[in-house]
């Protein structure tokens, strides 16, 4: 019969998630953010029915301008553990972002799951990379349902979702039954505005941290908890983008 994750969590390897800062391309930053700062001044002087999807742009592009302005770098860490031979996945949400993932680690041949393959294709990386043929799976956040991946112990958050139980599911396609090695979760966060605030929101303050985020399936009340959350962090960095104007 088939059990529940939280039936069998005592046979699993342990979990490790580590919170590792890493730089970023401030140049590029600074002319990427522009537009989130443009898109934030707009939200006082719009129609309410028009302030939640100007809030939701100006996030969006932040974190978006955070993706690509912290690739190379992320791509760096990537780079450092694949040498040393241990296979791994790592996450994004962009496809800007996922495609420069692809130019900076392009010797590493790596393949993709972005929610744009077929269900052959997407089949065929998930074989390719259980059978060894590659060491790296780069993977959309929204698209890890359903996958299991166990040969790898190794996850890498390129990016941050807003939702705790995104992230518990992708560290969850390694670890599960199969898996004989500790897991362990890099969280990658740079000094921008979104990423200190998805950090803030997610609880990631310590540097070493365990069982801050969920480790069972979210539930309706949670979820909704979360969502509020999220909007009261996301505001937060509306106001930020709209002091950095000012200064």
């Amino acid at each position: 019969m088939r059990r529940r994750k939280e039936e069998v969590l005592s046979e699993l390897p342990p979990k490790r998630r580590t919170i590792q800062e890493v730089a970023k391309n401030d140049n590029l930053y600074i002319k990427l953010i522009t537009k989130s700062v443009e898109l934030a001044e707009q939200i006082p002087l719009a129609p309410d029915m028009d302030k939640s999807m100007l809030l939701l742009m100006a996030v969006e592009n932040s974190r978006k301008a955070t993706g690509i302005a912290k690739s190379q770098h992320v791509a760096e860490f990537v780079k450092l553990i694949l040498e040393t031979g241990e296979p791994c996945l790592l996450f994004a949400y962009h496809h800007d972002v996922m495609a420069l993932y692809e130019k900076y680690l392009k010797k590493f041949n790596p393949l993709f799951i972005t929610g744009l393959e077929n269900k052959e294709q997407k089949q065929e990386n998930i074989d390719y990379f259980m059978n060894g043929h590659t060491n790296l799976l780069i993977i959309n956040l929204r698209t890890t349902a359903g996958l299991n991946l166990q040969r790898a112990r190794c996850v890498i958050f390129g990016e941050l979702d807003w939702s705790p139980a995104v992230h518990t599911q992708a560290e969850d396609r390694v670890h599960r039954i199969g898996q004989k090695d500790s897991v362990l979760a890099y969280y990658l966060v740079t000094d921008t505005i979104s990423d200190i605030e998805i950090s803030a929101c997610l609880k990631l303050k310590q540097q070493q941290f365990t069982g801050l985020m969920l480790d069972k399936k979210e539930t309706e009340s949670e979820k909704y908890i979360s969502q509020v959350e999220a909007q009261k962090f996301m505001w937060n960095i509306v106001n930020k983008l709209r002091k950095k104007e000012e200064n």
